[in-house]
């Protein structure tokens, strides 16, 4: 996982520096010299002061640039293509050395005032607020990386970079909602507890186009998402993770009464906590208004979704 560029979600170059580096610098460096590819026509464009100010641009130009990562690492590692490879290396590296750069260059402006506001733990754990912190952070994508990257502002924006990193940090590296709720809102251990099972069943009552067939035009399951979406809020069906009110939940979340529960250790939550209201009567052909068959037309699926 070491060789993997930081952007790969299987590396561990980030999470395990220390280990990596003494591969970097240890007997490893036989078992693979990296090969430099050569410069695109694209690079000097795509890494330029005017593309590098837009998120795409910023990826687009850190993509380019991590396929030569070897050509800017520390001297004496051994993953310096530059030395692995000779003097024709030495050439393939010249234009990256040149461009790749400016990332580290950019002029981070200070973070937006409701950046904090809208990054608090509250508000991302909703889809909206969790969309609204991940748009602020995603303008400074330099600054969640190490000063040895080659695509980190840290070095010439400390302060500013500084702000971004405290305030995203409570996004804990989720690129999508889904992932958020799996890794943080959805655990067992949150939804244990009032706060947390309610914070869980909005986000989860959020992605409904989860539950819409494929040819419906709010459908999200060709996305690949709604898998994650299915594995995170099914702990919302596990018997073993059903709500009870003990004496360390009262403490933590606030008396039972603040959510219309007996002040009773052990009580278990009302039925109706999770779905309050009453349901209608189901009519009398819904069974048939919502048949296979049926649903299976645009006009079917509507007058089936109505009942």
């Amino acid at each position: 996982c070491c060789p993997r560029p930081r952007h790969d979600p299987a590396s561990c170059r980030e999470t395990q520096a220390e280990v990596c580096a003494l591969y970097d610098s240890g007997g490893c460096s036989t078992l693979g010299i990296e090969t430099v590819p050569d410069a695109p026509a694209v690079l000097e464009h795509s890494c330029s002061m005017e593309s590098l100010i837009t998120d795409e641009g910023y990826h687009r130009c850190y993509e380019l640039c991590d396929k030569a990562s070897c050509c800017g690492l520390q001297e004496g590692s051994a993953r310096r293509c530059e030395e692995n490879q000779g003097d024709s290396s030495l050439n393939k590296c010249t234009p990256y050395k040149t461009n790749c750069p400016n990332m580290r260059d950019v002029q981070v402006p200070p973070p937006p005032e409701d950046l904090v506001q809208k990054c608090n733990l509250d508000n991302v754990a909703t889809l909206d607020g969790f969309e609204e912190c991940q748009e602020r952070c995603r303008l400074v994508p330099g600054c969640m990386l190490p000063h040895n990257d080659i695509g980190s502002y840290l070095e010439r924006n400390p302060d500013s970079c500084a702000a971004y990193r405290d305030a995203c940090a409570v996004l804990g590296g989720a690129d999508s909602f889904e992932e958020y709720l799996l890794a943080f809102l959805c655990t067992e251990e949150n939804v244990r507890t009032h706060k947390g099972y309610a914070q869980c069943k909005e986000g989860c009552n959020r992605r409904d186009c989860c539950y819409l067939p494929d040819w419906h035009p709010d459908s999200c399951l060709s996305g690949g998402k709604c898998q994650l979406f299915a594995d995170a809020c099914s702990v919302l069906d596990d018997p073993d993770s059903s709500l009870t009110m003990t004496a360390s939940s009262q403490q933590q979340e606030g008396s039972a009464s603040d959510f219309g529960l007996q002040q009773q250790q052990g009580a278990p939550l009302p039925s109706n906590f999770a779905s309050p209201g009453e349901l209608a009567p189901a009519p009398v052909a819904l069974f048939e208004t919502c048949s296979e068959a049926r649903i299976s037309t645009p006009e079917g699926y509507d007058n089936c979704l109505e009942a």
